[in-house]
């Protein structure tokens, strides 16, 4: 094992020096002990390659077919997505576990955000869960980078687990991250999310539903323009987007195409076209789930909900891959 590199089963964790503190270029060993996995190469398989030879050609004997045309087989269905495709708009499902990215990749999302707990808000998701996800599906993955839930003002430590948290996950295949930090005035944190925006590369950075806590939700989009983030997601500063359609219809004009605004919180089939008719948004966000059943059995009556009380306590919730599916549908029906 080499020197500083410390091993937990197949996975490496952060290089050490002797003192025991991170390196100023901390490497992390991604994959079996001993070999190394560049970005993207994780959860994407190799694409086949074929070869040919004169063989292949020997039972050609008759050449006076060539030039002649060939049916083509029937085109496979339009894919759900197609009416999206129509009408320019960009749905991400918030999901936080790999059953809930497999259904919403299914439904017809083109971009998730990964997060756990999301009962808090979402925080960022554990290193197993976002590798199992990117596994399994194939749209882009952009993980919440929260280090806890509550407020968007956070320590010196905090920033630092988020940067470390970045590193890692850059290096097992995110597509992006959605992030935020403010200040104790209700302002974006100029120096955290600098820091933070930096940490993440060249990699689109999406600033969440702190934007929604600003004071000011005009001047945070243009600091946010300002900052680099590529996109904001918002209510319009209410408790839902259909509530703030008035204010998302602003912040989509002042935006114009020099940052995206991504509308989110409260979303449904029921109300998205009408929501996009109003607000002009082009990417919509939700978790889009359902209560399900868990599979427990045996279930001892005295013991109430913990966390979630408005579901059971062997219940959870899941992204409904046929809510986004006819929430697809009904957008599409509109044009």
């Amino acid at each position: 094992m080499g020197q500083g590199r410390h091993l937990i089963g197949q996975w490496a964790v952060p290089y050490r020096t002797r003192a025991g503190t991170l390196s100023d270029k901390s490497r992390y060993l991604i994959g079996q002990v001993g070999q190394v996995r560049r970005v993207g190469q994780v959860g994407r398989p190799k694409p086949a390659t074929t070869t040919s030879s004169a063989s292949d050609l020997s039972d050609l004997s008759d050449l006076s077919e060539i030039g002649t045309p060939v049916k083509a087989p029937p085109p496979p269905p339009l894919p759900q997505i197609f009416f999206v495709a129509l009408c320019m708009i960009t749905i991400e499902a918030c999901v936080d576990s790999v059953a809930s990215a497999i259904a919403a990749e299914r439904g017809g999302a083109h971009r998730l955000e990964l997060c756990a707990s999301l009962a808090e808000g979402g925080t960022t998701p554990s290193l197993g869960m976002f590798r199992e996800v990117v596994t399994a599906v194939k749209i882009p993955v952009f993980p919440i980078i929260r280090p806890r839930g509550g407020d968007f003002v956070y320590t010196t430590r905090e920033v630092a687990v988020m940067v470390q948290d970045i590193e890692i996950l850059k290096m097992v295949g995110a597509a992006g991250f959605s992030l935020g930090a403010l200040t104790e005035d209700g302002e974006l944190d100029w120096l955290t999310n600098k820091i933070l925006i930096k940490a993440c590369g060249k990699l689109p950075v999406t600033l969440h539903r702190a934007f929604d806590r600003t004071e000011n939700l005009q001047a945070s989009l243009e600091a946010a323009k300002s900052l680099g983030f590529r996109r904001v997601l918002t209510s319009g500063g209410e408790s839902s987007a259909p509530k703030g359609a008035e204010t998302l219809a602003q912040l989509v004009k002042q935006a114009g195409k020099r940052i995206t605004i991504m509308a989110g919180a409260g979303i449904t089939p029921d109300n998205a076209a009408e929501l996009i008719r109003k607000s002009k948004v082009k990417e919509i966000h939700g978790t889009f789930s359902s209560e399900k059943e868990g599979l427990t059995k045996y279930r001892r009556p005295a013991f109430p909900p913990y966390y979630q009380p408005q579901i059971g306590e062997y219940s959870f919730r899941e992204c409904d891959e046929e809510m986004i599916a006819t929430l697809i549908n009904n957008i599409g029906s509109e044009k």
